[in-house]
């Protein structure tokens, strides 16, 4: 059984369709968070993505956001978006640059995915240091190997891209991202290699 005395649960996304519908592991998450919500509502709950598809100005994050309104009756005063979330990297560095920084929250919980918990975990502990108290919660039990090896490359290269940044240095891991990581510097060609 979860201890529910979160001061907000970041939601990471996974995909949408061009109308913004979210795939299961989306809604896995949302559905998630939803229920944590219902068992302590003065919690917040933060969704996090961009407008990533081609074919749609929809961001994601706004889309978990109508989500939980719709289906689950959450009132909107209790969501934040976070909109400039490419990736696992920016949902950590811009959920805590644009919420975390400024608040009194201090214990928080990441839900994601099983297959993706333990890369999500290092990258938030990397980049929120020892300041904050975060629970990484899965929405699932399936431990998807086919994506494991995967989630594995990403956070060696994650480890290789911020080497020699404190944990925690929020200001340095920022500037690195805008830096080297190719979501987030414009560098197209590298994204493959390093999602």
């Amino acid at each position: 059984m979860i201890s529910n005395n979160f001061d907000a649960l970041i939601v990471l996304s996974h995909l949408m369709n061009k109308d913004g519908e979210l795939n299961s592991e989306s809604r896995l998450r949302a559905d998630k968070a939803a229920s944590l919500f219902k068992d302590n509502p003065s919690q917040k709950i933060i969704t996090c993505g961009w407008a990533y598809r081609d074919d749609s100005n929809i961001k994601i994050s706004e889309a978990i956001k109508f989500y939980l309104i719709n289906k689950h009756k959450i009132k909107s005063k209790n969501i934040l978006i976070e909109t400039n979330s490419r990736d696992t990297v920016g949902d950590a560095v811009f959920t805590r640059k644009s919420f975390i920084e400024n608040s009194n929250f201090k214990k928080l919980a990441v839900i994601t995915n099983f297959y993706h918990i333990n890369r999500a975990k290092y990258i938030f502990n990397f980049v929120y240091g020892s300041k904050y108290n975060i629970c990484f919660i899965s929405c699932d039990h399936n431990d998807n190997f086919l994506k494991s090896e995967s989630e594995q490359d990403s956070l060696k290269i994650f480890k290789k891209t911020f080497k020699g940044i404190k944990e925690g240095d929020h200001n340095s891991i920022y500037e690195r991202m805008l830096e080297k990581h190719p979501l987030y510097n414009g560098d197209i060609y590298s994204f493959q290699e390093f999602c």
